[in-house]
């Protein structure tokens, strides 16, 4: 599988992950989608900084949230 071919969004894993609960599965979404301008900003910030702890430590937060 190639890295076009893996799912940016895996439905089935949120669904499997909150135990069907699809009120639970919202409120993760929403919580995801309310920060990612600021996470999004973060990862900008470093790169015009040209500082690569900041850059890997922003797409490391964006990636695990």
């Amino acid at each position: 599988m190639t890295d076009s071919e893996i799912p940016v969004f895996d439905a089935d894993h949120l669904a499997l992950m909150c135990g069907g609960d699809l009120d639970f599965q919202r409120e993760i979404l929403g919580d995801f989608l309310s920060q990612l301008d600021s996470r999004l900003e973060g990862i900008a910030v470093a790169v015009a900084s040209h500082d690569a702890r900041a850059v890997h430590q922003a797409a490391h937060a964006l990636k695990g949230s």
